[in-house]
């Protein structure tokens, strides 16, 4: 996805006035602002216009025009740097609309029917693997104790399996709770 300049964004020229970058953003403003315009993404399109807007009214308009047609000559990786800051910028309003669309889609699945059975059913699994993984570690423990030390060495693995298995539950439980 191409990232826009913010004059793109405002709908403005590059040699636009204060009044006129002011003019457009209002104008806009009252276009996409989340209280008027109910669209999924009217918040992101929003926020998006409100930094476009402080970038170029709050005396950046003149450094803004200057860093994007002529490169500065003092520092000879100017390029690379404008680079990384606009992968990063991309990247932070990537992860912002990938969020927003996550807690969207958590939503809708709280509202679903199958909320309630799948939360039930966390629940139950994990139970049931907190509870498999101590019987393997006590079936194990009475083994050794009842027939022999030496199968120690043998029953090992499966002492190791279960701490394991209970280890992964609470790790998969966790993982999973943030869904609900």
């Amino acid at each position: 996805m191409e990232n826009p300049s913010y004059y793109e964004i405002l709908g403005v020229s590059p040699n636009a006035t204060d009044e006129e970058i002011r003019r457009a953003y209002r104008r806009k403003a009252k276009q996409v602002h989340p209280d008027v315009n109910k669209s999924k993404d009217a918040h992101v399109k929003f926020l998006l216009l409100k930094k476009a807007f402080e970038a170029l009214i709050n005396k950046k308009h003149t450094t803004y025009t200057k860093t994007q047609s002529e490169p500065r000559q003092q520092d000879p990786f100017h390029a690379y740097n404008e680079w990384i800051r606009k992968q990063k910028a991309k990247a932070e309003y990537e992860a912002h609309i990938r969020y927003h669309q996550f807690v969207l889609k958590r939503e809708r699945f709280r509202k679903s029917v199958l909320y309630y059975p799948t939360l039930w059913f966390i629940y139950f699994a994990t139970g049931f693997c907190y509870l498999f993984g101590t019987f393997i570690i006590l079936l194990c423990g009475y083994l050794i104790f009842e027939y022999h030390l030496v199968l120690v060495f043998f029953l090992s693995p499966f002492i190791c399996g279960g701490v394991f298995f209970i280890k992964w539950t609470g790790d998969w439980f966790k993982e999973s709770k943030k869904y609900f």
